[in-house]
């Protein structure tokens, strides 16, 4: 069996109380307190870019492709 090396990280953050706004009935904001945590999630991009074009996603920032993120030619 060869174990698959890990593509991704999650990391959690504590649930602290923090003012958020939250839309009132009148259409207005209003600033309240809510517990709030913190999720971040990294991928290899390596694994996970070319199978989000495979899937057919579209990357979300301008200028983003899957593929070395240099030529091969300028490879180290």
């Amino acid at each position: 069996m060869i174990n698959q090396p890990p593509v991704a990280i999650l990391a959690t953050g504590a649930v602290r109380p923090r003012p958020v706004a939250v839309p009132a009935f009148d259409g207005s904001y209003v600033v309240v307190v809510h517990p709030v945590g913190i999720l971040a999630l990294t991928l290899d991009h390596r694994a996970a870019l070319p199978r989000l074009k495979e899937s057919g996603c579209r990357p979300a920032w301008p200028g983003a492709r899957a593929g070395p993120a240099r030529p091969a030619s300028t490879a180290r």
